[in-house]
């Protein structure tokens, strides 16, 4: 991951809160005048990329899949915590538990309150330590970590790299952990 790449990253998107808009929402306008918007017969976005794309034609789709995007719907709408999100996550991508926490450097006592406690709160470091663990676009992830209460600040120099790695889907840990440690920054784990 090149250095010049990321300082070009932070240059851009530090402290513009309208430039830093536009990383979630392709369709924003900085003068909030025009907005674009997609057509109705596609599903994008949090609920497209948790769907997997999904294109939706017409009014209906056959009975099975009826069945199984009422059903994904259902779970999203009722995940309003961040545990309960995060393992609504975990099950829709069919990913190992295990696997996640490790990906994102969390230890398994942390892990474990999480799953045992509903209402957990995390740190903000570990909710994105989980985004990188789950592989999240950057829609995802401003999903995952609204459910903590947190959001991602163009003030924030964290934010910003986490960011960064999420926009260009480098899941990596540790790279993300010497960056932050070169910027002078906590790291996870």
């Amino acid at each position: 991951m090149s250095n010049e790449k990321l300082d070009k990253f932070l240059q851009t998107y530090y402290n513009d809160k309208k430039a830093f808009q536009s990383l979630f929402d392709p369709y924003y306008d900085p003068s909030d005048v025009i907005r674009t918007h997609e057509p109705p017969h596609q599903t994008k976005g949090i609920i497209g990329n948790i769907l997997g794309g999904l294109e939706i034609r017409g009014f209906g789709l056959t009975g099975e899949m009826d069945r199984r995007l009422l059903k994904k719907l259902v779970e999203f709408e009722n995940a309003k915590t961040f545990s309960e999100y995060l393992f609504f996550l975990i099950n829709v991508k069919k990913l190992n538990p295990a696997e996640v926490y490790k990906n994102a450097l969390i230890d398994r006592r942390t892990f474990s309150k999480i799953k045992s406690n509903v209402s957990y709160h995390p740190t903000k470091l570990t909710a994105l330590a989980f985004c990188i663990g789950l592989k999240l676009s950057l829609d995802e992830s401003k999903e995952l970590l609204s459910r903590a209460g947190y959001s991602f600040s163009p003030c924030d120099k964290t934010d910003l790299i986490f960011s960064f790695f999420l926009e260009e889907k480098y899941y990596d840990i540790d790279q993300i952990n010497i960056t932050l440690s070169e910027y002078g920054l906590q790291t996870v784990g």
